[in-house]
């Protein structure tokens, strides 16, 4: 994972969110333009020979912003391919069931035919989940006036739950 994220269409060329998270935003109506400068803007390489996981939004087929675009996903893989991935995989797990979304939107005709691995969250084994406590997470502590504290623990897939990039971290280290 690239920790921050990625946006398309706004205002300025970069910006910083947290103390370890940069954000890249491209102003643009092409979508493969504005992904492929949103990268460049990173100045660096984190995916070169790692594997990557693209994580979109597919809670419905509607057209974006309900669902990610078909030419940004295109786009940032191929971008990804170019910059040296050892390997793409696309993984979701929506609202509505992830596969029929997939199929809806017509997204894999077009992962098979660059190389990405679809992973359909939805179809995970239990023995392919991991249960995550971040210890760093701003989710934890006292609730207020009810008195009980808490912290949060999540289950992540097996496939995220490893660092994939300098910039990126994991709820379970």
């Amino acid at each position: 994972m690239i920790g921050g994220g990625l946006l398309i269409a706004m205002d300025r060329q970069r910006a910083e969110a947290d103390a370890g998270s940069l954000v890249t935003i491209a102003r643009t109506e092409d979508r493969r333009q504005g992904v492929r400068a949103s990268l460049l803007a990173l100045g660096m390489n984190p995916v070169k020979g790692k594997e990557v996981l693209i994580k979109p939004n597919f809670n419905t087929s509607d057209p974006t912003p309900g669902s990610t675009h078909n030419d940004t996903l295109v786009a940032l893989a191929e971008m990804l391919w170019e910059m040296g991935a050892k390997s793409i995989s696309l993984g979701e797990r929506g609202y509505q069931p992830t596969r029929e979304v997939m199929e809806q939107k017509g997204v894999l005709p077009l992962m098979e035919k660059m190389n990405v691995k679809v992973v359909d969250f939805d179809q995970l084994d239990g023995k392919d989940w991991v249960l995550c406590k971040p210890k760093e997470s701003h989710w934890r502590g006292d609730t207020g006036s009810h008195g009980r504290s808490w912290s949060l623990s999540v289950s992540c897939p097996q496939a995220v739950s490893r660092p994939i990039g300098p910039l990126g971290s994991s709820p379970c280290r």
